[in-house]
């Protein structure tokens, strides 16, 4: 595989409302929780794993890409047929709802040291609420998540960086298994 590169396809990491959250907390002193949200309609067919495998997976891939490592805590299924798990490593946490509801959700809140930013990757809106100070919504610059992520890849295919590793991946997919497990083992907290 020398000189290959391998096409995982995590469209989220190329969201621009991600990309733009991702650069923010670089700047940052450090995040201490993540809360993310995505529900939305079921497909005609619901796949193997349901909406942990379907929807939940990005959101793990997305937070394992700010945060390093994490563990799964504690998982459970919410009265309204979502999935609630709680995720950490060291003094971080990572909380996510996921599920297959009437409506479309897929929000972003993540408190830092020096305030909370507010992410609706649907809407394209980034709203930075610093402590003690006044909101600011930032600028969304355009552009489709796809598209982003297949021009990143033809680029790297022609020598450029990839933003597309699959270790990030396969971990985001371990987690999303083990969240199942516990929920056909009725594991709770």
């Amino acid at each position: 595989m020398a000189g290959r590169v391998l096409f995982g396809g995590q469209t989220e990491r190329f969201h621009p409302v991600f990309r733009k959250l991702r650069s923010e907390l670089e700047r940052v002193t450090g995040w201490r929780s993540i809360r993310c949200v995505r529900e939305g309609p079921a497909p005609q067919t619901v796949p193997e794993g349901g909406a942990v495998l379907d929807l939940a997976v990005h959101d793990l891939d997305l937070a394992l890409r700010l945060g390093g490592s994490l563990a799964l805590m504690e998982t459970r299924e919410l009265d309204t047929g979502s999935v609630r798990s709680l995720l950490g490593a060291g003094n971080r946490s990572v909380e996510m709802v996921v599920g297959y509801q009437p409506w479309r959700r897929r929000t972003w809140e993540v408190d830092c040291d020096e305030g909370i930013w507010q992410a609706d990757l649907l809407a394209r809106t980034l709203d930075w609420h610093p402590r003690g100070g006044v909101r600011r919504a930032l600028e969304i610059a355009g552009g489709d998540a796809l598209e982003i992520e297949h021009l990143r890849f033809l680029d790297a295919c022609r020598g450029g960086e990839w933003w597309g590793d699959l270790q990030i991946q396969i971990q985001a997919v371990a987690l999303a298994r083990e969240i199942l497990e516990r929920l056909d083992a009725g594991i709770e907290p």
